[in-house]
């Protein structure tokens, strides 16, 4: 068996690098991943879109070392912003409650994601039925919320048992309530990964004001596993990236579970 292609100490600002190219089309995924001598293989179909709820992202995974990325890109447009405002209440799913348009949004693309999941797991197996599989959800903005959501779906689904999650957001909102953050802390002890969040990053700010302003009682709340990042320059995924790139050594003492709001 290989070593992992994503070492723990570059993971972060690995799977910030992939939702930076979230952003990107299907042709330019297909050249970055589909050179000959890249671990990582990436076909058409793993390229998920919804443009009703402004969806997208893609899969990539890498048999020698039995690794998936599923990468979700954030608000691209004024009109991605604007519909992120206009669902912001809440909605009963799975017995917890979340933000109706992040779930619209994760639903949307979820048959999909899952038959291609499925479709890699089953080859790995095939290969060798007795490893586990390592399984990496990442976001960024909109997609923070939305990998959250996959991460929480999928590891309550048994086709995915085997696998060993993990999930690493960047600049991410509330998703939903104190029945959210319940059922979703104690799932995520089974996680790796964090969520990194900018004190400059005033768009996370708004946004998380907006939501309970929005809904009577203001029940929105953070889930555990957040993590302040020394000051940066706001909410663009490249800022992440820059804050959390090992070879620049810009890191800080971090602040687990400091919530932004």
């Amino acid at each position: 068996m290989n070593a992992d292609i994503i070492q723990d100490n570059e993971r972060p600002h690995w799977l910030a690098r992939c939702c930076n190219y979230a952003y990107e089309d299907p042709a330019f995924l297909q050249e970055l991943f589909g050179r000959a001598k890249s671990p990582w293989k990436f076909e058409k179909e793993n390229f998920f879109e919804d443009i009703g709820t402004s969806t997208q992202g893609f899969i990539i995974y890498a048999p020698g070392t039995r690794e998936i990325v599923v990468a979700f890109r954030g608000c691209r447009e004024l009109t991605d912003f604007i519909r992120g405002f206009t669902k912001s209440w809440l909605i009963i799913w799975k017995n917890i409650k979340v933000c109706q348009n992040y779930l619209a949004a994760w639903q949307s693309v979820k048959p999909g994601i899952f038959d291609r999941l499925e479709n890699i797991i089953f080859s790995f197996h095939r290969e060798n039925p007795a490893e586990n599989i390592k399984l990496y959800f990442t976001g960024h903005s909109l997609g923070a919320a939305l990998a959250s959501l996959a991460a929480y779906d999928t590891r309550r689904n048994r086709l995915f048992k085997k696998c060993k999650p993990g999930l690493y957001t960047f600049g991410g909102s509330y998703i939903g309530d104190k029945s959210f953050k319940k059922s979703f802390d104690a799932l995520a002890k089974e996680f790796t990964g964090k969520h990194y969040l900018d004190p400059n990053d005033l768009f996370v700010r708004m946004i998380n004001k907006y939501l309970n302003l929005m809904v009577k009682g203001r029940p929105y709340c953070p889930v555990a596993g957040q993590v302040m990042l020394p000051a940066g320059k706001g909410h663009e995924i490249s800022n992440y990236m820059n804050l959390l790139d090992p070879a620049k050594q810009r890191r800080q003492p971090s602040h687990n579970d400091k919530k932004i709001s």
